[in-house]
């Protein structure tokens, strides 16, 4: 479990060889604090534009989705309705069909 490190220990100094100059380079042009805050500020008026945007779109989509869910709840209710009917149907078919193979029994029977 520890050969990892072994294997890691000789490459340590190359790997602080290649950071350092990403780590200790300056700005060729030195530190531009007016243009820096300027570059923020504008960023910032950015992206509040696209957050508004943002809830302005999840403000639509909330609204739609709850109408969705009661047109759903709506069709819901109305087939259930529906089913009660359709069990109501095929109990009375059953016995229907129950008593006339009774009947037709009892006909060959007696007959």
């Amino acid at each position: 479990m520890a050969t990892w490190i072994t294997t890691a220990i000789p490459l340590i100094p190359e790997v602080i060889r290649l950071a350092t100059p990403y780590f200790s380079k300056k700005p060729a042009d030195g530190l531009n604090l007016p243009a820096s805050v300027a570059e923020l500020q504008d960023s910032a008026r950015t992206n509040a534009e696209a957050i508004t945007k943002n809830a302005e779109a999840l403000e639509t989509f909330a609204a739609n989705t709850q109408k969705y869910i009661e047109a759903l709840q709506t069709s819901v209710v109305s087939l259930r309705k529906e089913l009660a009917v359709a069990r109501t149907v095929a109990v009375v078919a059953a016995t229907a069909a129950a008593l006339s193979f009774c009947l037709a029994a009892y006909a060959l029977a007696a007959g």
